[in-house]
């Protein structure tokens, strides 16, 4: 399957978080860019792909994207390592009765829907570009902490938030696995949460 970005096949717990986040910084940032899903539960074909990278001549890798539905990947794009992790390892691998206990964000750039008018502000709606600018990944990676540690504290969540940007959680960037659009329940490895059946 290609890349999924279902906010069905997230964890509820880090789907609340998710939620409260990008709430806020909608309300902050009201000219956007806004936030939005862009890899939730990752199949074996895909997680096989991104492990390719940079292990794997360019027409094996190129071969892999193919087949797992992604884009056309370029030879400079294919040399470069993105994830050390092989299929199983990922808190984005779930099983398909599974929810991912993981999701990476993207930005979508908006632009003007209606023009203000006096004191009346414009409003805007979602364009068709997208930007991967570093700075809102560290916006976000604030109201994302925030609100799991909100949410921890009130009981409404069981276990904290992991982001790709500070693994360890000391408050400064991990530049040995630097993955800012990243987020995981940190104990994601005893076990994923099964989805209910579907009723027939």
């Amino acid at each position: 399957m290609p890349l999924n970005n279902s906010i069905e096949d997230l964890d509820p717990e880090l789907k609340m978080v998710y939620e409260e986040a990008k709430a806020s910084m909608k309300r902050d940032f009201p000219a956007g860019p806004w936030p939005e899903l862009n890899e939730t539960a990752r199949s074996k074909a895909v997680q096989d792909a991104y492990y390719a990278r940079g292990r794997k001549p360019y027409a094996t890798v190129r071969a892999l994207y193919k087949a797992a539905g992604l884009y056309d990947i370029g030879v400079a794009e294919a040399a470069k390592p993105v994830t050390n992790a092989q299929f199983g390892q990922s808190a984005h691998n779930a099983a398909a009765d599974e929810y991912s206990p993981a999701l990476d964000v993207r930005f979508r750039l908006l632009v003007i829907d209606k023009p203000g008018a006096g004191q009346t502000p414009p409003t805007y709606k979602a364009g068709k570009e997208i930007t991967w600018e570093a700075r809102w990944f560290t916006i976000f990676g604030g109201y994302m902490l925030a609100a799991a540690s909100k949410l921890l504290a009130a009981g409404k969540i069981t276990q904290k938030v992991v982001w790709g940007n500070d693994w360890n959680g000391n408050g400064k960037r991990d530049d040995s696995s630097y993955d800012p659009p990243h987020y995981e329940l940190k104990n994601w490895r005893l076990g994923r949460k099964k989805k209910p059946k579907k009723q027939v």
